[in-house]
């Protein structure tokens, strides 16, 4: 499996990776020692998983809209052109997202000195439980668990 850093990253002595989550996949991580990954399309954000580039295609079309605003001088058969073309970027540029949304997996966890209660309030509910893990150790078993699967388990792996 191929293992990519996004970026560089670093942690303060006092700082803790916090994942909150329910009972039953309190149960899940403890009975199968094996982190929770969901898809980006199960995500309460409907941009989730949007590149750079989607967000260059997004600016695109936003100015190919303001364009046809102004050009009301335009002959009829331009303007259509113009809003076709605006049409297929946008259904690209949705299919796309789409896509990622449905094969991109991921584990979210907030790195803090504390609990946080805006975490809680998102991510939680009566039956919830928080889990403090010390981000280098955590980080380090993660990759030196995804180096050892299959390449047939996951193509690639980004943290």
């Amino acid at each position: 499996m191929q293992i990519e850093i996004n970026k560089e990253y670093t942690f303060e002595d006092d700082q803790f990776l916090w994942r909150y989550m329910d009972l039953h996949r309190l149960i899940y991580f403890l009975n199968t020692e094996n982190i929770f990954f969901s898809p980006l399309s199960t995500f309460f954000d409907p941009f989730e998983g949007i590149t750079e580039k989607h967000l260059q295609d997004k600016q695109y079309v936003d100015a190919i809209d303001e364009e046809a605003e102004k050009e009301e001088g335009l002959p009829q058969k331009s303007k259509e052109e113009l809003v076709e073309k605006k049409d297929e970027i946008k259904q690209k540029f949705k299919s796309r997202l789409e896509e990622i949304q449905k094969t991109f997996f991921a584990s979210c966890w907030y790195l803090g000195v504390r609990e946080s209660l805006a975490m809680w309030d998102t991510y939680s509910n009566k039956d919830s439980v928080a889990l403090k893990f010390n981000p280098k150790g955590l980080c380090k078993n993660i990759i030196g668990s995804c180096k050892k699967l299959n390449a047939e388990d996951f193509d690639i792996m980004i943290h």
